[in-house]
């Protein structure tokens, strides 16, 4: 009877492995370009340099388990691919992660919703895409990562992301958007990360954020954004980083952040920033790290820093100014690192400005250079 237990058991336990140690075809039987791998959870499939539709599809089809991971990258020579030609394929129902990189993806040959019910991550980017139906991502309600950046797209609109109510990051950098509606960005209420680097942004409407509550990094850098309205941006309170480097920035006006009491991290570097009030930076009681680089300063008003305690690295260089208040920085008592480089100061007091006391924290001075 025991003989006959160790049998059954050993039967079974080759039984298990036979389903789960054999979910990825042999390596001869995929395409050259395909890897496949066993995870936790399903299997991951990897394919480069794929030249036709058919070649990536019948790779799909020879793996025996749920796809759980799907990466396609480098193969622009696949003509008229349509994402809604990968709902074929059985085994892709369990999807978690796809990311299709340089493929060239037509969106006209994907008109109906997208059916991965379990998609969590999609990255889209750079596949030239210009536009895409807002019905596109309409099943996607598990997803919370968004990779749209580096295409061509010219335009996105109020119910593009309505549906994805669990989206925590949007990648939009680098594409040919120069206008965004009020309200394009209401239905992700947990979006935390919304990144709109290297576009074309000039105007921004009153409600382009609105509903955008948790929000915690925003990237706007490299656009071409004159004006930075102060009702834009009062509804951060969560935000911790703030990018406007390389814009067309030339005044920040008092109060303009005076909201964003969480802020951590402010950049308005490689700006045309002329003019500065001694309210600029009024209200960010959190902020460590402030970087002026790169722009038109002339000089700094007295009390521009008084009430930024907590700030830690503080970046000026690379600006015209030629001498700043005798106490500018007596307050900042948590600064690590200072950076003065290449601008027209020819005189530093010994306690640099208030900064060197007793009790400093400064570790690297990066003065005249």
């Amino acid at each position: 009877m025991a003989n006959c237990l160790v049998v059954l058991i050993a039967f079974c336990l080759a039984g298990i492995l036979g389903v789960f140690g054999d979910l990825c075809p042999q390596p001869a039987a995929l395409a050259p370009s395909c890897t496949c791998a066993t995870l936790a959870e399903g299997v991951g499939l990897s394919c480069r340099t794929v030249r036709d539709v058919s070649d990536l599809l019948g790779a799909l089809r020879l793996v025996v388990g749920p796809i759980t991971e799907l990466s396609v990258s480098d193969s622009p020579q696949m003509k008229n691919f349509g994402l809604e030609s990968l709902e074929e394929v059985p085994n892709l129902k369990e999807l978690q992660s796809m990311m299709l990189f340089r493929v060239v993806i037509n969106m006209a040959a994907s008109p109906k919703p997208l059916n991965f019910p379990k998609l969590r991550m999609l990255n889209i980017s750079k596949n030239g895409i210009r536009d895409f139906p807002p019905a596109m991502l309409g099943n996607l309600s598990e997803l919370t990562y968004l990779n749209l950046s580096h295409n061509a797209m010219t335009s996105v609109f109020p119910g593009h992301f309505d549906t994805l109510k669990k989206l925590e990051i949007l990648d939009l950098t680098n594409n040919k958007l120069n206008y965004i509606p009020p309200l394009t960005f209401q239905g992700p209420v947990k979006l935390r990360i919304l990144k709109l680097g290297r576009n074309a942004l000039r105007d921004l409407s009153p409600e382009m954020f609105k509903g955008l509550k948790v929000l915690e990094e925003l990237d706007l850098s490299q656009n071409v954004i004159r004006y930075l309205p102060r009702d834009l941006i009062s509804e951060f309170k969560d935000l911790k980083v703030l990018n406007l480097h390389r814009n067309w920035i030339i005044d920040i006006p008092g109060n303009t952040f005076s909201n964003l009491t969480q802020l951590d991290r402010l950049v308005v570097s490689g700006n045309g920033l002329k003019y500065l009030s001694a309210d600029s930076f009024k209200g960010l009681d959190f902020l460590t790290n402030l970087d002026m680089s790169n722009n038109g300063l002339e000089y700094i008003p007295e009390g521009l820093l008084d009430g930024l305690k907590e700030l830690e690295v503080l970046n000026v260089s690379f600006n015209r100014i030629k001498n700043m208040p005798v106490n500018l920085m007596k307050n900042l008592k948590s600064l690590r690192r200072l950076d003065i480089r290449r601008t027209l100061i020819t005189f530093v007091p010994g306690d640099i400005y208030g900064l060197v006391t007793p009790q400093s924290n400064v570790r690297v001075l990066q003065l005249l250079s």
